[in-house]
């Protein structure tokens, strides 16, 4: 694993207990919450840290062929971003709760 992979999962939190990923993943779902990634990401909502590794080995192994280098970094970028906000969810913060409610439910 790339130095750059192991920095930036040292920066995301551990995983939440497996009912409390299972009961926010059934949320979202329920809201159609789908992130705003630029690769499509199956099962997002689900994902846990080792899924999160190994979209990052994914995406920087993917030839430029496919997608390209600013396409994979901004990709990353909004990835890290959602994770967290997931993480977030499962712990029942409320002002991540507010930013999905805002874009999904206040319109």
């Amino acid at each position: 694993m790339t130095n750059l992979i192991k920095k930036l999962l040292s920066a995301l939190p551990e995983d939440a207990p497996d009912g409390k990923i299972h009961a926010t993943a059934e949320v979202l779902e329920a809201m159609t919450f789908e992130p705003i990634l630029l690769i499509p990401t199956p099962g997002f909502v689900r994902m846990k840290k080792a899924d999160v590794r190994n979209e990052l080995v994914r995406i920087l192994e993917s030839g430029t062929v496919d997608v390209s280098d600013v396409t994979k970094s901004k990709h990353i970028e909004l990835l890290l971003y959602y994770y967290d906000l997931l993480c977030r969810l499962r712990l029942d913060e409320p002002e991540a709760w507010d930013t999905v409610n805002e874009l999904y439910e206040d319109d």
